[in-house]
């Protein structure tokens, strides 16, 4: 396959009231590029509309935006790549060049998009933030904004380089792997975003997602030798994750 200078990859699980904006978009910020959406397991038409407005579009059947940001990269033919997330509602493409800007320009291996959003970030105050500290303080310094974006750009080789967490935890170990290997990090002003509103999440699915987070940091701290903290302090942190989603 020729090789292109970016491939912008929108994973999307039911997004058809958002996702014809944001190829339109990503087409227009990368003309020459290759715009990727990845259809997971949506119910709706999403990847009709993705389609009809001129992406290329790819099935991830299994739940997990892990599992579609591999999907995607798998079809990518770009020396950059670009994921952005579907689903918000101001997307321009002044955000996606600043993104693939500093990457392009070979003053790092990887951006991630920083920004501010209406409302708390529950997954990053609550679970991501207590257990990287605890685990990997260089992560929480490297990356101190909006760790959990997904709105980000990186060299092929760097994406290749990585393992995906199939789901919730993915943005998760990718923060500890790129900077446990190395890479250089950039963190990319994006301004104000503004995603859909899709309510609230009941106790449940919240516990769900931050238990994706914490196993993510625990599973990378055994990989990288980071497990000498006693049983009691890992409770300790776990059970006031869980006290505060409750």
């Amino acid at each position: 396959m020729k090789e292109i200078p970016v491939s912008a990859i929108i994973p999307a699980f039911n997004e058809e009231k958002t996702v014809a904006k944001t190829v339109r978009v990503a087409l227009n910020a990368f003309p020459n590029g290759q715009v990727i959406v990845v259809d997971n397991a949506s119910g709706d038409r999403t990847s009709e509309f993705a389609r009809r407005t001129g992406a290329e579009v790819v099935a991830a059947p299994i739940m997990g935006k892990g599992r579609a940001m591999t999907a995607g990269l798998c079809q990518a033919r770009g020396k950059v790549i670009v994921f952005f997330d579907a689903d918000v509602t101001n997307a321009g493409q002044l955000m996606l060049k600043k993104l693939a800007r500093p990457v392009m320009d070979g003053k790092c291996d990887l951006t991630i998009g920083s920004f501010s959003i209406e409302g708390p970030q529950l997954f990053t105050e609550l679970a991501y933030r207590p257990f990287v500290r605890l685990f990997f303080p260089e992560v929480d310094c490297v990356i101190p904004l909006n760790p959990l974006s997904g709105q980000r750009a990186m060299l092929r080789s760097a994406a290749e380089a990585l393992v995906f967490e199939p789901g919730f935890g993915v943005e998760t170990g990718m923060n500890v792997d790129v900077v446990m290997k190395g890479l250089k990090v950039r963190q990319a002003g994006l301004g104000r975003l503004e995603p859909v509103h899709k309510g609230t999440l009941d106790p449940q699915v919240l516990s769900s997602r931050a238990s994706e987070i914490t196993a993510t940091v625990l599973r990378k701290a055994k990989q990288y030798g980071r497990h000498s903290l006693s049983m009691h302090a890992l409770e300790t942190v776990f059970n006031g994750v869980k006290r505060s989603l409750h």
